[in-house]
Parts: C-alpha cells; structure tokens; sequence
C-alpha cells in the first residue's frame, strides 16, 4: 500500500477536532484502518475481516448506519460507520458498554478517497490470494 492509500479525516475528541490521515492498510488476511492524533502516540490501529470490510464498504456507498467486529491489539472491538448529511463517522468501541477508543469524521469530499483505498485492498488481498494459491500448487 502507499501514501495515496490514506484519507484526509479528524480524530474526534472531547477535546476538540485534530486533523489527522487516516490510513487503509492491508494485514495479513484483513484489512486495517490506522489513525489518531498527528504528531502524537495515540494512533489507533483496528483490524476486520475481508467480508465485514465489504459490508462497510457497501455502507460508505448507499447505506446509512453499520456495525461490524474488529480486532485492536489481540482485543476484540467493534467498528461503527455512521452517515450524515456532511460525511461519515467511524467509531471504534469495546465490546462492554459504549466505551469509545477513537472516532474520525471523514467529510462527504473525502468518502470517495476512502472508498477508492478500500477498493485498493481488496484488490492487494485479491493478489495475494492469487499468489499464494499459485506457490501452493
């Protein structure tokens, strides 16, 4: 993946807004959303599974509300997309109550940069499926 696989978004905090690049990446079997505050430590890193990613992805095209499993660090999560009228937030929560790990807004003009690094990963899963099977036979 390269620098052109990463949105343009705001870390959403009760603090404020911090402008922030959220990254599309793919690890292993999954695929990754990667972001937090700029210049500090609190990045934030979930991974989903490859068909939870294509309802969301499906969600970012014509859907309003949607909630899928994820995984941060080992521990599992659950990774909301919400729409509104001006664009999109993605929330990351823990399984117990609504505790909140991170959440980004990515604006309308930045949904089809999304949806285009989304896209990406899945065809660098696509790939590597491919490659795989061919060293497998």
């Amino acid at each position: 993946m390269n620098a052109a696989d990463s949105v343009s978004a705001e870390w959403l905090s009760y603090l404020g807004r911090h402008v922030v690049a959220l990254s599309i990446e793919v690890a292993g079997e999954r695929i990754a959303v990667v972001g937090g505050r700029t210049g500090s430590a609190e990045a934030v890193r979930v991974e989903s599974a490859r068909t939870d990613m294509t309802d969301l992805l499906d969600t970012l095209g014509r859907g309003r509300f949607l909630e899928v499993p994820a995984i941060q660090d080992g521990e599992p999560r659950r990774m909301r997309l919400e729409r509104q009228a001006t664009g999109i937030e993605l929330a990351v929560l823990r399984l117990r109550g609504v505790d909140l790990v991170a959440r980004w807004w990515i604006a309308s003009a930045d949904v089809p940069t999304l949806i285009a690094a989304l896209r990406r990963a899945f065809t660098e899963l696509d790939t590597r499926e491919a490659l795989a099977g061919m060293e497998a036979s």
